[in-house]
């Protein structure tokens, strides 16, 4: 059974996947009456859930231009398309490393100093990154161990901050918030890049690794300024790390449904991951653009994305959500 306060198996597959403590994502989530709610400003007229939105939101923006900058400076450093594709393995990596753990901390610990905390480094780590490259003493290595860094910090901090936002809001409002967080997320991938691009061209490249660390600094100011709840007083002993992951991996195991789904995951993301990852060498070398062209070319993908948000709750009530799954993926594919 649940016990509030401890990592139960269901408790820390939720603090992964979900983001939310023991809260199961409602099915109207992606309708479009709930889109259209959010348009309201539903749950944004809430101080503390505006606050730490846009804390997200910069966080968002500041991620994608540093992960643009890191991309492109690679490809002007090397010139290796395994090293530009490296790029993106230190950004993605962490996550599939720490996520698990990262969840079931996120139950059993204090949640604003683990958020915190990994902040910290990931902005000490962006210091260091832009102070080496405008010095002009950073190399292949620098770059992509400070970046595995900086997303190793992301992913510790990642299922916290879920829950961080879904507590900020009543239950009634969950949607909406789930929709405003997406819709974040997705402009960051469209505006972030871009942005970056601009950047890379007028100021250098350095220049958005410091504005990535000053995107840090302000989620940093939005968790201090609205917190975390702690967790709810309990009698029984905290679960440990290693018993909430156990938990964790045996309820996903048992469980066909998620299985299915990680499975699903897995494979789309390997095959869709050749994209990213080689995107800079194509724009250089076969189309021959600059970092402007290219931080353009990764804002249409976050164009697309926020896009297909917006029609995404009709698509699903037409042709229901197998569908709404198999064929953008199998689409996807035939494009690659």
């Amino acid at each position: 059974p649940l016990r509030p306060g401890k990592a139960s198996s269901v408790g820390a597959w939720t603090g992964l996947l979900r983001g939310s403590r023991y809260r199961p994502l409602p099915e109207c989530a992606q309708s479009t009456s709930m889109q259209l709610a959010f348009l309201t400003g539903s749950p944004l007229r809430d101080s503390r859930f505006r606050g730490i939105w846009a804390g997200g939101g910069v966080y968002f923006i500041g991620n994608a231009m540093q992960t643009m900058a890191a991309s492109w400076m690679m490809v002007e450093l090397s010139g290796s398309s395994f090293l530009a594709a490296l790029v993106q393995t230190a950004v993605f990596l962490p996550m599939f490393l720490f996520s698990l753990p990262a969840g079931v901390l996120a139950d059993i610990t204090d949640r604003r100093r683990l958020i915190l905390l990994a902040l910290t480094i990931q902005a000490a780590a962006g210091i260091l990154l832009a102070g080496l490259s405008l010095a002009n003493l950073t190399g292949p290595g620098g770059v992509l161990f400070l970046i595995f860094v900086a997303g190793s910090c992301t992913a510790l901090m990642s299922p916290a901050w879920n829950s961080t936002v879904a507590d900020a809001v009543a239950r009634e409002d969950l949607p909406q918030a789930i929709i405003a967080t997406s819709v974040a997320y997705n402009g960051a991938r469209a505006l972030g890049p871009a942005l970056a691009g601009l950047v890379f061209v007028s100021a250098g490249g350095p220049w958005n690794f410091a504005l990535a660390v000053l995107s840090t600094l302000y989620m940093m100011h939005s968790i201090r300024r609205w917190p975390p709840a702690p967790h709810p007083p309990t009698r029984l002993p905290a679960e440990r790390l290693w018993g909430g992951m156990l938990s964790a991996l045996r309820f996903a195991w048992h469980s066909h449904t998620v299985l299915a789904q990680l499975v699903r995951a897995a494979a789309y993301s390997g095959a869709g991951s050749a994209l990213w990852a080689l995107l800079p060498i194509i724009g250089q070398r076969q189309l021959g653009l600059g970092a402007e062209g290219f931080g353009l070319m990764m804002g249409c993908m976050g164009t697309g994305a926020v896009i297909a948000g917006s029609l995404i709750g009709k698509v699903r009530a037409r042709f229901g959500p197998e569908t709404l799954v198999t064929h953008p993926a199998s689409t996807t594919h035939v494009g690659l």
